[in-house]
């Protein structure tokens, strides 16, 4: 408190007065004029005032966020993207209520009005938001996105088909013989089929072959078809000379 000197009779308490004052403010920063009094024991009055002054300096608190984010792809996800999602003001903390803080968004130096939405894969992206009170104090968050393609493709095969061996008795299944339309979401695929060779000692004997289906991202994915390997070829038959035999 306020205390006064008098010549007579020493130190005097003194009393105040305050009327605030918020015209024109944020709601955190106002100002209150006190008016002090004071009087002696004969009865002397004298008065002061003061101003005090409430400032919010303090911009909204943001927890640090990793300079290099990376969100992957799922299987329900379509056109080779991944969903993101942020809430800026779950974490941010300020002497204003949370629900007073506003928050501005870029992506790759474009305002927009959200974060949240899917990014696709292989595009770099850098993503900013302000998080603001009421009194223009403001924090800033700014981070890099990554999108990675983690969905395997889709495997898809025959599931049993007839391979004839040539005249020379061998023969040779082509990845494409057993596909029925392997896919990625992302990125073409190439094929791959193991074993792949057969011979005369196959004939009879289902095959068990895997469909190997890679995509662009190293995902990979397999099915299995069985192989049937068929001896169509006649034997040659090759006969004697033609003799002449008398009698």
């Amino acid at each position: 408190g306020v205390t006064a000197v008098d010549s007579c009779d020493g130190v005097r308490p003194g009393v105040y007065s305050a009327v605030p004052d918020t015209l024109n403010q944020c709601p955190i920063t106002h100002t209150i004029l006190r008016t002090w009094t004071t009087s002696d024991l004969s009865g002397n009055i004298n008065s002061a005032t003061q101003l005090v002054s409430v400032i919010d300096t303090f911009a909204p608190a943001l927890p640090p966020f990793p300079l290099d984010t990376i969100i992957y792809t799922a299987i329900d996800d379509v056109n080779c993207a991944a969903y993101f999602q942020i809430d800026p003001l779950s974490v941010a903390i300020d002497c204003s209520p949370t629900d007073s803080l506003t928050v501005r968004f870029w992506v790759n130096g474009s305002q927009v009005s959200t974060l949240d939405g899917y990014y696709s894969v292989n595009v770099p992206y850098v993503l900013e938001y302000i998080v603001a009170d009421q009194c223009d104090n403001a924090d800033t968050t700014i981070f890099n996105l990554f999108v990675e393609d983690a969905t395997p493709p889709v495997a898809t095969c025959a599931s049993s088909i007839n391979l004839a061996l040539n005249p020379a008795g061998f023969a040779t299944l082509y990845a494409q013989s057993i596909n029925q339309g392997s896919f990625d979401n992302c990125t073409p695929v190439d094929l791959f089929v193991d074993p792949n060779h057969f011979d005369c000692s196959h004939v009879g004997i289902p095959q068990q072959v895997t469909l190997y289906v890679y995509d662009y991202n190293g995902n990979q994915s397999t099915c299995v078809s069985t192989v049937n390997i068929q001896d169509n070829t006649a034997p040659v038959i090759t006969c004697p000379v033609g003799r002449v035999f008398s009698c």
